[in-house]
């Protein structure tokens, strides 16, 4: 996911349901009393002139008809989330996911994390693909599935980590991920969604939107799939009749995107420090609460609480309150930079992730003991066993800002960060016109090594220049301002 500047990403008892309906709130009371039938009781014979009066007699008595009444189903209590543990690590964050057990597997970059479920200590790392935003997901405590931002589909073992490529969709530059109950969408920066069975592993369906997709969402019973594009709008695609439609169209792009647990509404972060609920339906906002400038993640943990994180960190909204409640960690100044979170299966656990390095859970009660033993996974078995090798990389991906001498200034246009010391193999990206065709490709120029990261900037160093094209007797210089550049793993 691009920084902030192009990825602003997002998280409510009757009454408080009804005030996030788009249907009119109706109340199923008792009906109205009626009066028990009066008893029948027989009347006397009237009396014949042949003969005596015959005794009156009275007939049984009927009991009163049972009193009905249809009972209310009281909404459930609205969870209470407090603290539980927060860790540093060394990466973006852009993932993660919380296991039945209660332990959290993160990932950024290219790094796969497992942290304890009771204090968050990281019990076992891994390298794999770049991981798209929201590209994780534990289907039980012995296996995962990774979305890598090459289009790839990678299943992973627990407690090994092990990692096998399945499948890939039609995109190599998948930007966002949402997961329904047996369907994925995967968003990409041309438009293209690609919707996936995840039983299957099977690309099943595909729409596009006009621009770059920021945020995606499905149904949690897979009915449709939802997707915001940079442009403003955002549209609904139907899994039934495959037809996709305009939902909605502003003027902020919709990032964070998350589905009511009943289908019917849809969370969007899409206004100027505004989130908004619209009914599915009728494109009706029916609930508005303020955020801070952008909200990356956000997730329903009840039907009237849901969970988002962004610029104000990790934030609670409830129903009929206008404003968000923010949860801090108390070793962190809040999350300024929240990137994404996850929860678990019953939504008793949440965590967050910045891009500063450090995640944080949130729970209901006391975090389980962890119980996640790390194994070592068999010779062989590459993490990315099948694998695309670029699908790995790049590590670092941007324009150049500047050179002098051996060192290079790299503005980073992606969420890829290489840790300080990382050697790696620089390529630049060309584009040539050949008469009437146009060649582009990449290009090797130079191995380097990373010597400072600040932000979005990255500084190396030059250990070897590999491009010798010279034209007309000059060497061309391949470190140009502006010049379009990543590098990739290995030297």
């Amino acid at each position: 996911m691009p920084p902030i500047a192009s990825s602003y990403r997002l998280a409510l008892g009757l009454s408080a349901v009804c005030a996030l309906s788009s249907a009119a709130c109706r109340t199923s009371g008792a009906p109205a009393p009626t009066s028990p039938p009066e008893p029948d009781v027989a009347a006397a014979p009237r009396p014949d002139d042949s003969g005596p009066a015959a005794e009156p007699t009275a007939a049984a008595e009927t009991p009163p008809a049972a009193k009905v009444e249809e009972a209310v189903e009281a909404p459930p209590p609205r969870p209470t989330f407090a603290f539980a543990w927060g860790q540093d690590t060394d990466d973006w964050n852009n993932a993660i996911a919380v296991a039945p057990s209660g332990w959290v597997l993160s990932a950024g970059r290219n790094n796969l994390r497992v942290l304890a479920s009771d204090d968050g200590r990281i019990l076992q790392s891994a390298r794999t693909c770049y991981v798209a935003d929201n590209g994780l997901r534990i289907v039980s405590d012995t296996e995962g599935l990774i979305l890598c931002g090459s289009g790839e589909i990678r299943t992973l073992e627990f407690p090994t980590l092990a990692q096998k490529v399945v499948g890939k969709v039609g995109s190599r530059d998948i930007e966002v991920v949402g997961w329904g109950r047996s369907l994925v969408a995967l968003g990409s920066r041309k438009g293209a969604v690609h919707i996936v069975d995840t039983k299957t592993l099977k690309e099943v369906d595909s729409f596009t939107v006009p621009d770059e997709v920021e945020g995606v969402a499905v149904a949690p019973d897979d009915r449709w799939v939802a997707a915001g594009e940079e442009e403003g709008g955002t549209f609904i695609h139907d899994m039934a009749t495959k037809a996709t439609r305009e939902l909605v169209r502003t003027d902020r792009r919709p990032t964070a995107m998350a589905a009511s647990p009943d289908g019917t509404r849809l969370f969007v972060q899409d206004g100027s420090f505004e989130a908004r609920i619209y009914d599915v339906g009728s494109g009706e906002v029916v609930g508005t609460h303020g955020c801070g400038s952008w909200l990356t993640g956000a997730t329903w943990l009840a039907p009237d609480l849901i969970a988002a994180t962004g610029s104000d960190g990790f934030v609670l909204y409830s129903a009929g309150e206008k404003e968000g409640k923010s949860l801090d960690d108390p070793k962190a100044e809040k999350y300024r930079t929240g990137e994404w979170l996850g929860a678990s299966a019953d939504n008793t656990i949440a965590c967050a992730g910045d891009r500063d390095g450090r995640i944080s859970c949130f729970s209901t009660a006391a975090m389980p003991a962890s119980t996640y033993v790390p194994a070592v996974a068999e010779a062989g078995d590459d993490p990315a066993a099948g694998g695309d090798p670029a699908a790995v990389g790049p590590l670092l991906e941007g324009t150049i800002e500047s050179r002098k001498g051996k060192t290079v200034r790299v503005r980073a246009s992606s969420d890829a960060r290489p840790a300080v010391g990382t050697k790696g193999s620089m390529s630049r990206h060309f584009e040539r016109q050949m008469g009437r065709m146009t060649m582009s490709g990449w290009m090797g120029i130079a191995t380097v090594e990373v010597t400072k990261v600040s932000g979005k900037t990255v500084t190396l160093k030059i250990l070897e220049e590999t491009s010798n094209v010279v034209i007309n007797g000059r060497k061309q210089n391949q470190f140009k301002k502006g010049f379009q550049v990543k590098v990739e793993p290995g030297e």
